[in-house]
């Protein structure tokens, strides 16, 4: 099976998700992969008063619940298959699920874009994301989603 995966890898194409049409409220987390609760420290609730301000709304942080993928079939750490054929650096899950590939648990763009998404509701990526600099920019390793194939 790791070997699956990493041939899909192989064929990833890079896209980002701003704007793409693949982009599916209904996506979740392959079910076979497994996560872990990851407990946020103060750097966390810093970033979303930030967004919050910068957003110009607000919303309950106390509600978000952030999750590390744990599994030997993902790739250097970085990214996970998150169904639909597509591999995720971090995605954001209705109502407030925050999932994080481990070694972008700590980066602060990433983090605030899934924050983002939770504190818009939304799958979108309206300008805010661009004002607040929550945009994954695509130059930054890795993409929020890659299909393969």
């Amino acid at each position: 099976m790791k070997g699956r995966y990493l041939a899909l890898a192989v064929a990833a194409v890079t896209t980002g998700c701003e704007g793409s049409p693949f982009l599916d409220p209904e996506a979740s987390l392959e079910p076979s992969l497994e996560r872990k609760e990851l407990l946020p420290d103060l750097q966390y609730r810093v970033w979303w008063d930030e967004l919050q301000a910068c957003a110009g709304t607000s919303g309950d942080f106390a509600r978000l619940r952030f999750y590390e993928v744990v599994s030997p079939l993902f790739f250097e750490e970085t990214q996970f298959p998150c169904g639909q054929g597509f591999f995720c650096n971090g995605m954001w899950e209705a109502p407030h699920d925050i999932i994080l590939a481990p070694a972008f648990t700590r980066s602060e763009r990433l983090v605030k874009h899934e924050m983002l998404h939770d504190l818009l509701a939304t799958v979108e990526h309206p300008p805010v994301f661009d004002t607040c600099d929550a945009s994954w920019d695509f130059g930054d390793p890795g993409s929020t989603r890659r299909p393969f194939g």
